[in-house]
């Protein structure tokens, strides 16, 4: 399941500070801990990445994710801080294979 962003989901940017004058201001200013109106913060989504990273049991687990849950899932893999977790990236041409306490940022070959 990707972050939650509750009253945000599937609005612009200019259609949020349209429907929520400050939040994403706000939201910047402590992302970790800011929850969106029926969503979840960076904070709830890396708790709930590290129950999954848990439950794995399987030799190999394939998991296709956006951004924002791709750094939860890292961060909680690797133990980083709430900065470090932030500060990951997920661009959009890029595998991450997370296997033996490492994590392996892999380019997918362009045609």
């Amino acid at each position: 399941m990707e972050h939650a962003l509750g009253a945000w989901q599937g609005l612009t940017y200019a259609e949020i500070d349209d429907r929520f004058p400050g939040a994403r201001q706000a939201r910047e200013a402590d992302k970790w801990r800011y929850v969106v109106e029926g969503g979840e913060s960076y904070a709830l989504a890396s708790e709930r990445a590290r129950r999954w990273l848990a439950g794995c049991t399987a030799p190999l687990t394939v998991a296709v994710t956006h951004e924002m849950m791709s750094r939860a899932l890292q961060g909680a893999y690797a133990s980083l801080s709430p900065a470090e977790t932030l500060a990951r990236s997920h661009a959009q041409d890029r595998l991450y294979r997370l296997d033996g306490g490492e994590i392996t940022e892999m380019v997918i070959a362009q045609r």
